[in-house]
């Protein structure tokens, strides 16, 4: 139990440095206590809304310019898309590749 929590927290701690980083990237006013308390709210408030796989990529959006004040809506906006471009599009194209190019059923 303990190593799941672990590994869960490893999990936690790279997506909020991957927010913070792309947040400090995008923005012009970047500010780490502000963005330490925005990141997690968010990532809340996204478990929180259902969505489907595709919908999800909105949603995230609408969350970060709902809870953002901090930030220009642009800086928000491009560091949830690159956030969803690295941890889901980009980890599902490869995985439909390699699916796509396995021998699921070998020849006889």
């Amino acid at each position: 139990m303990s190593t799941i929590l672990a590994f869960s927290f490893v999990r936690y701690l790279i997506f909020t440095a991957q927010y913070v980083i792309l947040l400090y990237v995008f923005s012009e006013n970047f500010d780490l206590l502000n963005s330490v308390i925005f990141v997690p709210v968010s990532f809340i408030m996204n478990s929180i809304i259902p969505s489907i796989t595709l919908a999800e990529l909105g949603v995230r959006e609408m969350v970060g310019l709902k809870l953002s004040e901090i930030y220009y809506n642009v800086a928000v906006v491009l560091s949830t898309l690159s956030l969803w471009i690295i941890n889901i599009l980009t980890p599902s194209i490869v995985g439909a590749l390699i699916i796509l190019t396995a021998k699921l059923f070998p020849d006889k």
